[in-house]
Parts: structure tokens; C-alpha cells; sequence
């Protein structure tokens, strides 16, 4: 009978195998919206801050040309956009965004001419 129940394998272990590789995918994803998207990932931030803070009142998105660069090599000019998301939550707490773009190819945008 001893020998049984050691070839017996555990329930437990293909349970706990499946919950940690479901939490390594949930982890893996999460860091790639974080690296790929991450507006979608301050949206996440959002909902999540939102379940503490009572949930959102507003939402605020104004995206502006920051800047401009001219390069070393004569190129350009080259836009530098930055977005400012800002939530309001209904007890009155706010959550600011910034997300600056790398500087881009631009016609639209006079760097002092």
C-alpha cells in the first residue's frame, strides 16, 4: 500500500501548475501592453484606481505639438507631440498622464522660420 500511494500523483500540482503558468501569461501580457501600448496601460491604472476612488467622474485628453527638433544632418523639423490624459475620480482625486512622443517627421510645424 505504500507503494501505491507514492505512484499516485497529486491532485494539487497539475492545479497549481495550471494557476501559476494562467498568472505567468496575465504577467507577460500586462508587461507587453506596458511596453507596446502604454495608454492602454494608464487606462488600466485607471479602472483599477477607480475601484479605491469610488469610480470615474471624467476623463480629459489634449494632445499638443510640445515642440520641434531640427537634427545634426539638416533634417527636418521634427515634431515632438505630447498627450496629457487626466481622470478625475468622484471623491475629487485625479490621476495626470504624460506621454511624449519620439520627434517625427513634420511639414506642419515651424521651428522658427
Amino acid at each position: 500500500m505504500n507503494q501505491q500511494a507514492r505512484r499516485r500523483p497529486a491532485k494539487g500540482r497539475g492545479l497549481l501548475l495550471l494557476i501559476l503558468l494562467l498568472a505567468a501569461l496575465g504577467g507577460g501580457s500586462f508587461l507587453a501592453v506596458g511596453l507596446l501600448a502604454p495608454t492602454r496601460l494608464a487606462a488600466v491604472h485607471e479602472r483599477g484606481l477607480a475601484l479605491l476612488h469610488g469610480g470615474v467622474a471624467s476623463v480629459e485628453e489634449r494632445t499638443d505639438v510640445d515642440g520641434c527638433v531640427r537634427l545634426p544632418d539638416g533634417s527636418g523639423p521634427y515634431a515632438v507631440v505630447r498627450t496629457v490624459r487626466e481622470a478625475t475620480f468622484t471623491d475629487g482625486a485625479s490621476l495626470t498622464t504624460t506621454f511624449t512622443t519620439r520627434p517625427a517627421p513634420s511639414r506642419n510645424v515651424r521651428c522658427g522660420e
